[in-house]
């Protein structure tokens, strides 16, 4: 019979060889450790993953554990969707080179790493330490896309903001010129997001979409609004966006519609925040049904994508936040 030290103590050599927390600066991160899925992030906070943590390939997945959705429960994807010789290109949706739909993602502790990188050897990041705070980094790169263009980005998580990351948008060597490096928030359909928070108050989907008629993959059109229209702070643009309903967990749900679409945990808002530069854009699509045709969304039309489009710069730099806030919490006020 095991005694309590000895089960105390298998416990911590299996959540040391599984996945390593700490890096000895007193910050707990998420690294790749033990030949398990890649994941980096938060260990008490927000965190991503590649493939193969369940998912399309050709996504970053977006994890938010903080609201009660256990990992590896997806809170959103971020699809990479560069546009070059004026047509846009998605990340998910293209084929690979080994055949199938989906785009492979290679991580590296560098860009040229992440250009070589193999997508079941995931790197381990970069932590370092500067006054008092403490980063982990690191690099993903997609597959070279039908146009020519192979778009990377560095990824960055700060320990003094739990439930953001950032993305720093590049390109290859060999790229072929982007016009634009588009991150889109592809799954706001699971949280049921149907509130889009400008700088003068939210705007709801129903508002924007009356009859509509979809295109030949049930979305909505697109809306837009100029960076101008965005709630603007020191020079930062954000959008937000968030559910309406009193507990998203309460919904009832047609019997066809999947699992992974059944809203867990607590509500949270959803944000992009960048710097407002001339023909900043800000975009929404919406959709009445799930996703793989899973079934119709309790409660009607809500936003599927949410995103900016800004002229490619390298370097240029996007923040993603998934936080138990509400919208007025953060900053944005009422119509």
């Amino acid at each position: 019979m095991l005694f309590k030290r000895e089960i105390w103590l298998m416990g911590a050599l299996f959540t040391l060889f599984f996945c390593q927390k700490g890096n000895g600066e007193g910050y707990e991160w998420l690294q790749p450790e033990g030949g398990k899925p890649a994941r980096w992030g938060h260990a008490e906070g927000l965190s991503i993953s590649l493939h193969p943590t369940p998912g399309p390939r050709g996504l970053i997945r977006i994890h938010a554990p903080y609201l009660g959705q256990p990992y590896p429960r997806v809170i959103n994807f971020i699809s990479m969707e560069p546009v070059a010789q004026g047509k846009r290109s998605q990340s998910e949706l293209e084929r690979s080179v080994d055949g199938k739909t989906g785009l492979r993602f290679t991580s590296g502790d560098t860009l040229e790493q992440a250009l070589k990188g193999d997508p079941g050897k995931p790197c381990r990041g970069v932590v370092e330490a500067k006054q008092g705070t403490e980063s982990l980094s690191l690099f993903i790169a997609s597959e070279r896309m039908a146009h020519g263009a192979q778009p990377v980005v560095e990824v960055r998580f700060d320990s003094r903001k739990p439930h953001t990351v950032w993305f720093k948008t590049y390109a290859g060597p060999e790229s072929a010129p982007m016009e634009s490096l588009v991150l889109s928030a592809t799954m706001g359909n699971y949280a049921r997001l149907r509130q889009v928070w400008l700088a003068d108050g939210p705007v709801h989907a129903k508002d924007l979409w009356g009859d509509y008629q979809p295109d030949r993959l049930n979305f909505a059109p697109w809306h837009g609004w100029p960076g101008q229209k965005l709630f603007q702070a020191k020079g930062l643009a954000r959008i937000a966006w968030s559910n309406d309903e009193q507990d998203p967990t309460q919904a009832t749900y047609t019997k066809g519609v999947a699992r992974h679409w059944r809203y867990e945990g607590k509500k949270a808002t959803q944000m992009w925040e960048t710097q407002l530069v001339p023909r900043l854009t800000a975009r929404v699509n919406a959709r009445k049904s799930y996703w793989g045709e899973s079934g119709p969304i309790p409660g009607g039309i809500s936003f599927e994508n949410c995103e900016l489009e800004a002229p490619f710069l390298p370097g240029a730099e996007f923040a993603f936040t998934v936080s138990p806030k509400t919208p007025a919490e953060l900053g944005f006020g009422p119509r």
